[in-house]
């Protein structure tokens, strides 16, 4: 089994038997205590205001310790990694000036998009929601069309109020990162809710950290694990991979459950796969965990990883 499957597979299933894991594990009164039990402190996606409605990157809280630190600068970097990832997951602006067909002569990006346009159009118009959605993505990108943040909005709107999901969690992202609208975490969270409560997955991930940082929500740590939980359970290379890190960050610090740094190693080993921060975490863990700890944490994480 190559470590890509590994990865899908252990994510979908890490949580299973989370808690007969953490009654097994105990803690260790050597892991020290990260941020003051808030959460507004220098965990993943650090240095962001922990506040409802509009914001950036501004008000980081000044790291404590050496480790605190070595979090602190982790944890805004990979901010900035996930914005960007996001961003590009929503493929806007993606094409070039021109596209080449196989005889080699020059064909317009407007003449390549013109049949979709045409198509999605006519079925946006008839109020099909996946029309609607895929049109949106059109004026998001530019796809065939001139650029425009508004008429992508409009039309991710309409098909989002009828229920579409992947409409839905796009809208939660523009409004929480600022992708054509101010930001706006309360629209976010409510966006995120109504694709979350269909099963998507990214949409989980989202709105359980939401909850963890209290961004357009009250910060609800029950909340939290219970979305990371459904994320985790079902996998996925951003969904899956993001929620067990969070999960991990959560157990090494005691936010919302007891404080647990085998779980915690667990869950960043799983993360670790396709995370070098989760890597680096888990890592930087380790040195404050007993050798029987760390080998029931790589123990848990491969029957995780075969189950």
């Amino acid at each position: 089994m190559n470590k890509l499957c590994v990865l899908i597979i252990g994510a979908a299933c890490a949580v299973l038997s989370l808690q007969g894991c953490a009654e097994d594990a105990g803690t260790d009164p050597q892991v020290p205590i990260v941020g003051n039990g808030n959460d507004g402190d220098v965990d993943s996606g650090a240095g962001m205001p922990p506040v409802s409605g509009q914001g950036d990157m501004d008000g980081a809280p000044i790291p404590v310790n050496v480790r605190d630190t070595e979090r602190y600068v982790r944890g805004t970097e990979r901010y900035k990694t996930m914005k960007a990832r996001v961003f590009a997951s929503l493929n806007r602006r993606v094409t070039s000036p021109e596209v080449k067909d196989p005889g080699s002569s020059s064909v317009s990006v407007k003449d390549v998009y013109a049949p979709s346009l045409k198509r999605h159009s006519k079925a946006a118009d008839q109020g099909d929601a996946d029309g609607q959605y895929q049109l949106g993505r059109m004026h998001f990108n530019g796809w065939g069309v001139p650029q425009d943040d508004a008429e992508a909005m409009k039309w991710y709107s309409k098909a989002a109020d009828q229920g579409h999901m992947e409409a839905q969690e796009t809208l939660g992202s523009n409004y929480e990162y600022g992708f054509g609208v101010y930001k706006n975490y309360a629209e976010a969270a409510k966006w995120y809710r109504k694709a979350a409560d269909q099963g998507h997955a990214e949409a989980q991930f989202k709105l359980g950290r939401l909850y963890k940082k209290g961004w357009g929500v009250p910060q609800d740590y029950t909340e939290a694990l219970k979305w990371l939980r459904k994320a985790a359970d079902q996998g996925g290379l951003f969904s899956g991979v993001n929620a067990q890190y969070e999960l991990g960050d959560m157990y090494e610090n005691g936010t919302g459950v007891n404080r647990n740094p085998v779980m915690a190693h667990m869950f960043y080993n799983i993360a670790g796969i396709a995370d070098d921060n989760a890597q680096k975490d888990r890592d930087s863990l380790a040195n404050y965990m007993a050798d029987e700890q760390i080998a029931k944490a790589q123990k848990w994480a491969r029957e995780k990883w075969d189950c």
